[in-house]
């Protein structure tokens, strides 16, 4: 931005902006061909971009004076107690909390902090990095934010293997911000934020199902989207509390005896938007019509998983907590107690109820 308008201007409200070139979709930056080339340097690329962000003066640019300062603690009980507001239990958000919590790293002098650094907010051309995008939710904290949410698994589309965006390696990353600011990054302050990234943004899905429900945006995007908060809690329990699990059998699913059977009504609506609403509209409109369709998925795989799934979750709950109750009464009794730190995060068997029930239910909602 060059130069904002004014009165005195006489062109009403608006701005002088350069125009750059560059692709912004993150899962094109991981595929366009012409991109090929430049992608196993965009990680250090990346660092060396932080590091200089880092290395601006807040008090000298005026920035101490517009944003707000942010420490790791507060923005931790921040994203809590945002959560907890939805009234929904949700134990790995709760885990993971009290894990971010007892693990909070020392600090570290204020930095400007971008918040949103990420494989999707960055113009990418074929020679790099052309522009780092939506600034809106900067503050002063801890730089070490802004590596750990490049990492963050959400932001890899589907190159899991691939730390950094999906597109580079940790070590290139920090090589990056070391060349720039002198500053060797340990890399157990970057799982930190790491792991805060998958907990903010699994609460941030949460927080799209409220749009919904409560205002301002009706649209059938945002249930579609709350319901990866599983994914995000799955990401948890990769960082955090690795094993394996036993994922349930899909089961006939419950229905009338009547034809045709829910489930065959949710797949005629299914096909209906996805083959011709879709061939009949453009833009968002051909778009919203495969969310929707998706949706439906979710609500056939909840079908057949369903039921097997609640089943073992309310076996394992009742074990663990030693008492009877319904699936949803345990599962706040659980929360409850993480919350009010009566159960240690180490207690026997709550790793292994906690893995168990996200993944099958990530297994429902986002099962790729």
């Amino acid at each position: 931005v060059f130069h904002i308008l004014d009165h005195d201007d006489g062109l009403g409200q608006g701005f002088i902006i350069e125009w750059l070139d560059g692709e912004t979709l993150g899962a094109r930056v991981l595929r366009a061909p012409e991109l090929d080339e430049i992608r196993p340097h965009l990680a250090r690329q990346c660092g060396q971009i932080l590091a200089r962000i880092h290395a601006i003066d807040p008090v000298a640019t005026g920035l101490v004076d517009d944003l707000q300062v942010v420490p790791t603690d507060e923005f931790v009980m921040k994203m809590w107690e945002q959560y907890q507001e939805f009234d929904t239990p949700q134990p790995m958000i709760d885990f993971t909390a009290r894990w971010l919590l007892e693990n909070l790293p020392a600090d570290a002098e204020p930095k400007l902090v971008h918040n949103d650094f990420r494989n999707g907010n960055l113009m990418i051309g074929p020679e790099g990095v052309t522009a780092v995008l939506d600034w809106e939710v900067a503050h002063l904290g801890d730089p070490m934010r802004d590596l750990g949410w490049i990492c963050t698994n959400s932001w890899r589309f589907g190159q899991r293997d691939l730390a950094v965006g999906g597109f580079g390696e940790l070590d290139e990353l920090l090589a990056g911000y070391a060349e720039v600011s002198g500053i060797e990054v340990d890399p157990t302050h970057v799982h930190f934020w790491e792991v805060f990234g998958s907990f903010w943004w699994a609460v941030g899905c949460l927080k799209m199902g409220e749009h919904w429900r409560n205002g301002p945006d009706p649209t059938v995007e945002r249930p579609g989207i709350s319901r990866r908060s599983s994914e995000c809690q799955v990401d948890c329990v990769n960082l955090l509390i690795p094993g394996p699990v036993e994922t349930v059998a899909e089961s006939e699913a419950a229905s009338s005896i009547d034809l045709p059977s829910t489930e065959e009504l949710l797949l005629s609506v299914r096909d209906f938007l996805r083959a011709d609403v879709r061939q009949a509209t453009v833009g968002r409109n051909n778009f919203m019509a495969r969310v929707a369709s998706n949706s439906l998925d979710i609500v056939l795989r909840e079908l057949r998983l369903g039921p097997a799934h609640l089943a073992g979750e309310l076996e394992r709950l009742s074990a663990l907590l030693g008492m009877d109750g319904t699936n949803h009464e345990l599962r706040w009794e659980l929360t409850n107690r993480l919350r009010d730190r009566s159960m240690a995060l180490d207690h026997p068997g709550l790793a292994d109820h906690l893995r168990t029930t996200v993944v099958n239910q990530v297994g429902i909602d986002q099962p790729k």
